[in-house]
């Protein structure tokens, strides 16, 4: 499934259910988060993490072949 940039630190599925986020957390760790749009499509819920963009591409495509 193919992703569209959003932003610098945003990408989403062409179907929207899914996005890769770049978030930074309190005390200056980031992490590119995976998410999926949750069975009630109001909100997305973290599945999966990885350092760099080019990980979080790569656990992407696993999921989304696996259906998750």
């Amino acid at each position: 499934m193919q992703l569209v940039q959003i932003n610098r630190g945003k990408f989403v599925s062409i179907n929207d259910q899914y996005r890769i986020e770049y978030f930074i957390f309190k005390g200056g760790k980031s992490e590119w988060i995976i998410s999926r749009k949750n069975d009630a499509d109001n909100y997305f819920s973290a599945i999966a993490g990885a350092d760099t963009l080019v990980n979080a591409r790569a656990k992407y495509v696993e999921i989304v072949k696996a259906g998750a």
